[in-house]
């Protein structure tokens, strides 16, 4: 959407009134943020586009929101429920984001969510509280790119915070973004959290955290990763190499303290493959 927005103020030699249309574009349902770097379509065809319209006018009358959203991920609805945000007024965009909110979570609803966020009214968008919580729904659903259309200053922050166990959104966008991860920061969420719960802190920190950190890991058994996760780590060592990351004494011992965890658990644990950016 940023290239949309330097294209169209080149054109109407107007930064301000390029970035308007660009919103104007996304509000009215004909394009939306998808992934990073990438804009798409915010409906299938023209009969979602005529659907949001007369939900858009029921609302105006009177209809119930919740009845409109009863199943906000169901495929018919998918690309509906963005284009109503995005025609509606500012009350009528805010309770429907508001009921996204409290919506009972699947693999589908984090994209759902972040698409209507990005539909809704600017008055909308400006307000930081709902951003947040927003950002802290999707991040703690399962996902891979749902939070990509959100601002990444308000991401970072909740993505450290959420961040647990591999299949979140929280940490598929914090692989995909290795600038924003204080690995630091995770390291210190490792000490008394369940080893069930931490395998995306483990690969996160294993993979971009500095050597001298890697080697305070390998030597604290509570943050030591557990058998279960322990090839995992390893494989997050292994791509430290791929990255160009130093592997020096650290990384030395911490792979050397994996292979002993794996050692005396064998053979009975399964291996877990590795997460992919």
């Amino acid at each position: 959407m940023s290239t949309a927005r330097r294209i169209d103020a080149t054109v109407l030699g107007a930064p301000g009134r390029g970035a308007a249309l660009v919103d104007h574009a996304r509000r009215a349902g004909v394009v939306v943020d998808r992934r990073r770097g990438t804009v798409g379509f915010a409906h299938d065809a023209v009969h979602d586009h005529l659907a949001a319209q007369a939900v858009v006018h029921g609302l105006r009358r009177g209809w119930d929101i919740p009845m409109l959203l009863r199943a906000p991920t169901d495929p018919r609805w998918r690309g509906v429920v963005p284009l109503c945000c995005g025609l509606s007024d500012v009350p009528a965009a805010r309770a429907m984001i508001e009921h996204l909110l409290h919506a009972p979570g699947d693999r589908r609803l984090g994209a759902v969510i972040a698409d209507t966020w990005a539909a809704a009214p600017p008055a909308v968008r400006a307000d930081e509280g709902l951003c947040l919580r927003v950002v802290d729904r999707v991040a703690r659903l399962p996902g891979d790119t749902s939070l990509e259309g959100l601002p990444p200053e308000a991401v970072a922050p909740v993505a450290h915070l959420c961040v647990g166990g591999t299949g979140t959104a929280a940490f598929a966008w914090l692989l995909a973004h290795p600038e924003a991860v204080d690995a630091v920061a995770l390291a210190g969420r490792l000490r008394g959290r369940r080893a069930a719960d931490c395998s995306g802190i483990l690969y996160l920190v294993h993979r971009y955290g500095p050597d001298d950190l890697l080697a305070a890991l390998a030597r604290d058994a509570r943050t030591r990763a557990a058998a279960a996760d322990a090839r995992l780590v390893l494989s997050a060592l292994a791509q430290r190499a791929v990255d160009g990351r130093p592997t020096g004494p650290g990384h030395r011992a911490a792979e050397a303290a994996l292979r002993r965890v794996l050692r005396s658990a064998a053979p009975t644990v399964a291996g877990h493959g590795e997460p992919t950016a």
